[in-house]
């Protein structure tokens, strides 16, 4: 069985401190699996011993224990159904995300970065990484007119020549208000959602929608998280 396999079925069990660190061990699985617990701590702010209770209620003695598992569940062990590595399979997975997302739709996209008035990008977490990538690359081939907005995004002098871009992986729970107020504002801009769910709750509030494939979630392919891939396909 292997770490998450272990760790779902644990989870009625867990704590609240134990469900904060699984949710970090999910986003975050290279950290946990690499780095020592030192480095674990200063970047993820838990204690030691939260660490060591953690690995002791999945069964381990304690956290080097559990790491050991986990970093071979996690780079060595390839998937028991189809012999693929885990790099081999985040490869298939960015194949099939560049034959979801046709040529004539990147250029279309390209079209209204080069011709918008402004271009305003949004994202939260880990959907944030890409927006904040896309505004580094524009400025480095000098486009100017690409604007990241704050997480608390309020009042924002939209235009109809404008272009609104969100990244949100699945709920958008966390940029609801943001996109309301796109919606409701007096000169809309044209809107693009970026998603990994194609009933996204609020896919109605855009003017176009782009939904990249899920991540796979049968057998070692479980090691691809959906928050990793979110970043990687935007």
């Amino acid at each position: 069985m292997d770490i998450f396999t272990l760790m779902e079925s644990k989870k009625n069990s867990f704590s609240k401190t134990d469900h904060l660190i699984y949710n970090s061990i999910r986003k975050f699985p290279d950290d946990y699996a690499s780095l020592s617990i030192n480095k674990i701590i200063e970047r993820r702010d838990f204690s030691q011993p939260s660490l060591t209770r953690f690995a002791k209620k999945l069964g381990f003695s304690g956290f080097n224990e559990f790491q050991y598992q986990f970093r071979r569940d996690l780079f060595e062990n390839p998937s028991r159904e189809n012999g693929k590595s885990r790099p081999e399979i985040y490869a298939d997975q960015l194949l099939l995300v560049a034959r979801t997302l046709p040529d004539d739709v990147i250029d279309e996209i390209a079209d209204r970065f080069m011709t918008s008035s402004c271009v305003y990008l949004f994202g939260t977490s880990l959907s944030r990484m890409p927006a904040d990538f896309i505004v580094e690359a524009m400025r480095i081939i000098g486009v100017r007119n690409v604007q990241l907005l704050p997480a608390d995004a309020s009042a924002v002098p939209y235009r109809k020549e404008d272009l609104f871009l969100c990244f949100s992986a699945h709920s958008g729970h966390w940029c609801i208000n943001t996109v309301n107020k796109m919606a409701q504002s007096e000169e809309r801009p044209y809107s693009i959602l970026v998603t990994m769910s194609p009933k996204h709750p609020l896919r109605g509030k855009f003017d176009q929608v782009i939904a990249f494939p899920e991540a796979p979630s049968s057998g070692n392919a479980r090691m691809i998280l959906n928050d990793t891939m979110a970043f990687m396909m935007f």
